[in-house]
Order: structure tokens, then sequence, then C-alpha cells
């Protein structure tokens, strides 16, 4: 017979090697497997599908309908449709006139790091860019954003959807601050022309273009971002939208 004293030195050697291991495997990481963090509705430029014209112009028709998946593609290689004589470097701001229809057009500036804007910036609920149907769903869409320019105008907004806005547009507006931060004394031509088909009032996207100019384009990039959002049906016609059923 083992006496009480013998099983418990038993036990507690056997629950220190147990212990001593699951102290020397350890738990190893999943190195694949698991959640892709990536979200599906970005995507990093080298990743991007791609799209060549045929010219040095930038056409709006050989954009592509969005294919319901991508939500960014590369146009002329990344390389933005500057020429020569459009590369400045003073700061300068250039908004085009709302067409008949009340829609922003192209808007253009060479940005530079003095004029990065630091306060808060006013309220724009006043402003309804065409195709507006309220806040929730849709955002006023700086085409200069704001940070750069400063600028609060119709001229400057279109009507555009959260992934639109905030996870696809600003991430590449966030560039240029980033790259002017950093380089304080350089300048970046900054151009975003939004993209209609026919009358309708809400963008189908916007081409966003920047070069870097100092250092001839260290910065650079010419991605088309649409304007769509993941689960929703939009008319662009008129603005009008649905939310489609899980």
């Amino acid at each position: 017979m083992i006496h009480k004293k013998t099983k418990r030195t038993i036990l507690f050697f056997v629950l220190l090697a147990m212990m001593l291991a699951a102290l020397l495997t350890g738990c190893k990481p999943r190195q694949n497997g698991g959640n892709d963090p990536t979200s599906q509705t970005t995507a990093s430029t080298e990743t991007l599908p791609v799209v060549e014209p045929d010219s040095n112009l930038f056409d709006p028709s050989m954009i592509p309908d969005f294919n319901g998946k991508d939500y960014l593609i590369k146009v002329n290689g990344n390389k933005p449709f500057f020429t020569e004589d459009e590369l400045l470097t003073e700061y300068t701001t250039s908004l085009s006139e709302l067409d008949d229809l009340g829609r922003a057009q192209a808007a253009w500036m060479c940005a530079d790091e003095p004029h990065i804007q630091t306060g808060e910036r006013e309220s724009i609920y006043k402003l309804k860019p065409a195709g507006w149907h309220g806040g929730g769903f849709y955002e006023r869409s700086h085409l200069l954003m704001w940070k750069l320019s400063g600028i609060n105008d119709l001229r400057n907004l279109v009507t555009g959807t959260a992934t639109f806005n905030e996870d696809n547009m600003q991430d590449y507006e966030k560039k240029v601050t980033a790259y002017l931060w950093d380089h304080d004394n350089n300048h970046v031509m900054y151009r975003v022309t939004p993209v209609y088909k026919g009358d309708e009032l809400l963008c189908r996207g916007v081409l966003m273009e920047a070069y870097s100019v100092e250092d001839h384009g260290k910065l650079e990039y010419c991605v088309f971002v649409y304007n769509a959002e993941p689960g929703a049906t939009i008319d662009y016609l008129t603005g009008d939208f649905m939310i489609e059923a899980n």
C-alpha cells in the first residue's frame, strides 16, 4: 500500500513535469490560417488592377465599370498625367466651375507644407453637393483635401460613400501630407478628377494624381477610386441607394 504522503509526492512531481513540458514547448503562433486582417475594400498600390491608356491624356472612358470587388485601380502604370508645363513650385489651388447639373469638376493644386491646415475645419453641413441624400450613408467628400487646401466649397465637394471617402481617398491624401511633413521645402502637384456617366448626379469615382516636383516623383501615384460601398446598390443618376439584406 502506498502511503498518503507518498501519493502527494508522486502527484507533485507529475504536475511539475507537466508544467515544465508546457514551458518548453510553448504555444507558437500560426503562420497561416485565421482571418486576413487586410480590408477587402482597400489595397496597396502594388496589388491594384491596372488600366493603361492609349495616349498621354486621361480619358474617362478608359475606366471600366466597378466589378464589385476592386475599389481602387492603378491607371497609366501609376504615373500621373501631369505635363512638364503643369509642374509648379509655388502654392496654388484651382477649382473648376460647377457644370449645368451642379456637379463638381476637376480640381488641382500645388501643395506645400506651410499651408497644411492645423486648426479645426468649420462645419460644412449646409453644403449639399450634387446627388446629396443626407448623412448616414453618404459623406461630403473633398476633391482637394481640406487639410491641404482649406477649401470648403461646393466646387470642391462630391457626394461619396464612406468606403470611397474615408477608407480609400483619405489613404492617398495622407500620402501627400506625410511626404510634405518629411520634405517641408518641396511641393506636390495634386489633382482629383471626378468621372460621371451622362447626366448622373453622383460620380462613379475620382482619378487621384500626385507628383512631388523637386525630387522628380519620389512621391507619385495615379489611381482611380470607385464611389461604391460594400453591401449597397447605388443609383448614380439620382443618388438613391438600397442596402442589401444579409
